[in-house]
């Protein structure tokens, strides 16, 4: 039950089962190296749920071994521990420490073989391996993304409807009958909705590897129940029930029985319940014919263009094992070589994926091999993609012929501190999850009996911070607004203790990520979620896009106008703001196209910047298009902090014109319809940003603080699935008018009904096992098990403060004004945020031009790249404010890490700082000035021409300074240095001839002042 150390024999199944912090992926990298100092790399393989947990992964693995091949006594004791293989028992550190470098070197010189990967990506490569096996057409294409090609069908379909008779007329007439009966929302669009329900129930077929099927049993014909009421109504004796019945005829409506159907015979309960069976069955019919179609139809187009759709490769595999009874050839090939089989989130994996491995692993168990799985039922959040955590028991049950080894419980929390996992330890006890009532068929009890968990963190395992808030409201809107007053004031106290970066904010729905987003980008926090991260809302991003739109559709005068009035076009053609809009309310009235009246009145602007483009598309490519605008329009220059959305935004460009689609108006619908993931920007993992999550995602990580929303409402829908064998069929059922009088659909309805519960509870246990140190939860009123299972907490601080002192940090900047979506993430105004910006590509294209004798004379080289690094070191300090040394320290190692200097950082950080020490140079920084100043004005300056660039322009009152630095010793060049500084003070007496201006060299080795 602990992980003893007592030995297994092969073959056998270990299972693990891990809550929340306990050391979940520590235990699968010891499991992995054990295997892997008994065995052949090859012959491990371990499967985890997610990319971002395979790389995790292998890294901890490689870690592991690296430091035990460098003697880590700490990480030897780790690979020792839990051993129960035997692996290390008996082997000295000295042995061990060979061992673990041995197996680096194995690694490194046979990395294909190291099979760490998701389950998805591993099918794939099954597929690939075996695509005339299972029926897929040579040289085939995966594509991620099948919406497109529904979208094309299902435009094909109607474009025929309507005209003469036609096949899809009728289809069509009746899903839309059954959508405006069914659906609580009305839509203008129906093509939205067919393509969102065909979209929602083939993910279901792939999920679930069935097919939906119509409903083919006969209604029971409804004057038969009534002249069935006249004959019982005969037998009945009680007035209440006769009065029912009577009423039931007369209205003709048989729900008005009510509950009085338990008292009727059992051959008319009989007949109601396959009255009301038989109608909840065949009221999504419609929607099932439509599906049946389009798959045709897909089917045909897949073929013709030989591509397969990702989601489907699993259910395409599974198929051909069921139908063929035999395996692919891949199978018998991957059963000589994996013996051991490792599986990570065990309880999110879903039936086909278990069909698809369990002969591979059957195999490697019929010759001695092993499984090994990890997962927590109490954080199964993905049963919509299919997850079922009945899987986690039922596997052992698969293979009867091996011993079933006891399960190890790992009950330390690692994560949490001690008031944290106290709190959770008490919320999800038997006694209070007893609160949920009238769920006693569930798995509840089973699910969360080894919830308790004891503190096991190393560092600083005292204290923690727990507090309730209980957000009142009588509609949404006042719950929402109530809770937005109390999360922003709390983050103000939060705030003053940690960084942006160690907070995060979980929510249920992605509705809420939106909204809290809003609320903290209002506030001036910089915020970091789905909504900052997707280029499509990227407000710099969305200029460009109407630029685009323009560009495709010249009259299309909102995105010109929209264009023209944003900072992109307004910063570079020189432009304001208020001229723009004058210009839009002088062409209010007038019929002419926006841009030709542009033309007309700004005729040096349009020649500059719109023209080019104009003229040019349709002939460049979209790629070659985008990247000209953003040459023309300095977005590197002007928007560093922006690059990631910009380079993502030509990558996309990139990928479509790979895949045939080069013009403008296919980009532009694809920016529509594509799924969102797509255009996220991967956030760096250390940007100093609040957090905004749903629980989902969140799920697998932790943060020093978590604040916990949960605020929506249960809410069952009517659409419900029943598994007949292997097929699946829709049912509509509603609480009142079906769930009284069919005992199948209550059935159904009541098991959908708790598996609703289990999931909302699992999404809170999540919540609440994320927090390291503090852990804030606002919960509003009837919104499920959090508002239940918390309703006798105390409203306030339901555990003791933090123990230890508040974590000191500099004082953080708010904006006092609302940022951009984008600035809350990386905002211009924060204080001490470092800005790390990519030079621009074009730059790497060519080599700067090295003189002779600097190339042949090593030492040379290495002084002037000194030099030169100095001086760039130096052009990012504009004005000092602060702690000279850190800002020092801070310039030095941004400048070091943008131009890789491979030089003696520590070496010109001490000489910057004793030189900004010197009190005549302190001054030229703590004024306003300009560094690596361009002068280039033929037209002030005759006989001159060409750039002049000045080391330091600093204004000092009504005297201008005119600085050069130098490095190096002083070898008889003073003279033309002082040449220097007098050219460059003839050019700027000429720019400002009242003003004294004055020069100054400045030996940055000799630390020593030299005034021209």
């Amino acid at each position: 039950m602990n992980g003893g150390r007592t030995l297994v024999r092969f073959p056998h199944i270990q299972v693990v089962d891990a809550s929340a912090g306990s050391g979940k992926t520590w235990r699968l990298a010891q499991r992995f190296i054990h295997l892997l100092f008994t065995s052949n790399l090859r012959n491990i393989l371990a499967i985890t749920f997610t990319n971002k947990a395979a790389n995790e992964m292998k890294e901890r693995i490689l870690e592991w071994l690296k430091r035990a091949a460098l003697g880590d006594r700490e990480m030897i004791e780790n690979i020792k521990q839990s051993d129960n293989l035997g692996a290390v028992s008996g082997l000295s550190e000295k042995l061990i420490q060979q061992k673990s470098e041995e197996k680096i070197f194995e690694i490194l010189h046979d990395y294909l073989n190291f099979n760490v990967s998701t389950i998805d990506s591993f099918l794939n490569s099954i597929a690939l391996s075996s695509s005339m096996d299972i029926g897929l057409p040579p040289g085939y294409e995966i594509t991620t993304n099948p919406s497109p090609y529904i979208k094309y069908v299902v435009d094909l379909m109607l474009s025929g409807v309507g005209k003469d008779v036609h096949k899809h007329t009728e289809l069509f007439d009746e899903f839309l009958n059954s959508f405006l009966t069914l659906e609580e929302s009305r839509s203008w669009q129906p093509k939205n909705s067919i393509l969102e329900k065909v979209e929602m129930l083939r993910s279901r077929e792939n999920m679930m590897g069935m097919r939906f099927e119509e409903f083919q049993g006969n209604l029971v014909d409804k004057n038969l129940l009534f002249n069935l009421l006249e004959k019982e109504k005969k037998k009945v004796t009680n007035k209440r029930m006769l009065k029912a019945i009577e009423n039931t005829i007369s209205t003709r409506n048989i729900e008005k029985m009510g509950n009085w159907v338990e008292e009727l015979s059992p051959f008319v309960r009989k007949k109601i319940d396959d009255f009301f069976y038989a109608g909840a069955s065949r009221r999504f019919n419609p929607y099932i014919a439509i599906l049946s179609r389009v798959r045709s139809e897909l089917e045909e187009i897949k073929k013709r263009k030989r591509v397969v759709f990702i989601d489907e490769i699993s259910i395409r595999i599974g198929e051909f094992l069921q139908r063929e009874g035999i395996v692919p050839e891949i199978y018998f090939m991957l059963g000589d070589v994996i013996f051991h089989y490792l599986i990570d989130e065990f309880q999110d994996t879903n039936r086909v994926q278990w069909s698809n491995l369990k002969p591979l692993i059957e195999n490697s168990l019929s010759q001695g091999g092993s499984l090994f799985y990890v997962g927590d039922r109490k954080q199964a959040l993905f049963r919509f993609r299919g997850g079922d955590i009945e899987l986690f028991d039922r596997v052992k049950e698969d293979f009867p012929s091996v011993e079933r080894a006891q399960p190890v419980i790992l009950k330390e929390n690692y994560r949490s501190k001690r008031n944290i996992v106290e709190f959770n330890n008490r919320i999800f006890a038997p006694d209070n999850l007893k609160k949920l009532g009238g769920l006693k068929d569930l798995k509840i009890a089973e699910i969360y009996e080894n919830c308790r968990q004891n503190v096991a963190r190393k560092e600083n395992p005292e204290g923690g911070y727990v507090l309730v808030k209980k957000i009142p409201g009588k509609t949404n809107e006042e719950t929402g607004e109530n809770l937005r007053k109390e999360l922003i004031l709390k983050l103000q106290e939060i705030t003053a203790g940690h960084r942006f970066e160690e907070i995060a904010i979980l929510v249920e729905e992605n509705e809420d990520v939106r909204t809290i987003t809003n609320w903290l980008v209002e506030s001036g926090y910089p915020a970091a979620s789905d909504v900052t991260m997707d280029l499509r809302k990227n407000s710099w991003v969305i200029e460009i896009i109407n630029f685009i739109k323009f560009l495709n559709s010249p009259d299309d005068d909102l995105s010109f106008a929209a264009f023209i009035t944003g900072d992109i076009f307004c910063w570079s053609a020189g432009i304001s703001r208020e001229k723009i809009f004058s210009f839009l309310q002088d062409c209010r009235n007038r019929k002419t196209m926006l841009y030709i009246l542009f033309r007309e009145k700004f005729p040096g602007i349009w020649k500059d910047y719109i023209e080019p483009f104009f003229q040019k598309t349709g002939f460049l490519p979209l790629y070659d298009l985008v990247f000209e605008i953003f040459k023309v329009y300095r977005i590197f220059d002007r928007i560093p902090e922006n690059e990631g959305f910009f380079m993502r935004l030509l990558e996309i460009i990139k990928e479509r014109e790979d895949s045939g689609e080069n013009s403008l108006q296919s980009f532009l619908d694809y920016l529509e319809q594509e799924e969102k993931e797509v255009f996220q920007i991967v956030l760096p993992e250390h940007t100093d940003a609040i957090r905004i999550s749903t629980i989902h995602k969140a799920k697998g990580l932790s943060f020093p603080v978590v604040i916990a929303c949960f605020l929506a409402k249960p809410r069952i829908k009517n659409e419900f699935i029943e598994k007949d064998k292997d097929r699946l069929f829709l049912k509509y059922i509603t609480k009142g008018g079906h769930y009284p009088f069919s005992n199948r659909l209550r059935v159904i309805y009541d098991r959908e009904s708790e598996q609703c519960v289990i999931d909302a509870l699992n999404s809170f246990y999540v919540a609440l096992t994320r927090a390291e140190d503090e852990l804030y939860i606002f919960v509003a009123e009837n919104c499920g098990p959090a508002s239940i299972l918390l309703q006798e907490e105390e409203v306030g601080e339901v555990v003791a403060t933090i123990q230890e002192k508040k974590k000191e940090y500099p004082e953080k900047k708010i904006s006092e004004k609302p940022l951009r979506v984008e600035e809350s993430l990386i905002s211009r105004e924060l204080s001490g945020q470092v800005q790390l910006a990519s030079p621009h590509w074009s730059t790497k294209l060519c080599r700067e031009k090295i003189e002779i004798e600097t190339f042949v004379n090593k030492q040379r080289r290495r002084i002037i790249e000194r030099g030169t690094f100095i001086h760039y070191v130096l052009s990012g300090i504009k004005k000092i404010e602060g702690d000279t040394e850190r800002i020092v320290e801070e310039r030095t190692m941004q400048a070091a890490l943008e131009k890789r200097y491979g030089g003696d950082v520590k070496e010109i950080i001490k000489i910057l700082s004793n030189i900004l020490k010197i009190k005549e140079v302190r001054e030229w920084f703590f004024c306003e000035g300009d560094n690596e100043k361009e002068v280039c004005l033929p037209e002030y300056v005759e006989g001159k021409s060409g750039i002049r660039r000045i080391d330091r322009y600093a204004v000092m009152g009504d005297r201008i300074l005119v600085i050069e630095y130098k490095t190096g010793e002083d070898r008889g060049t003073s003279e033309m240095h002082r040449q220097q500084i007098a050219e460059y003070i003839e050019l700027v007496k000429k720019i400002y001839p009242d003003k004294k201006i004055e020069g100054y060299l400045l030996y940055m080795d000799e630390q020593r002042i030299v005034k021209c």
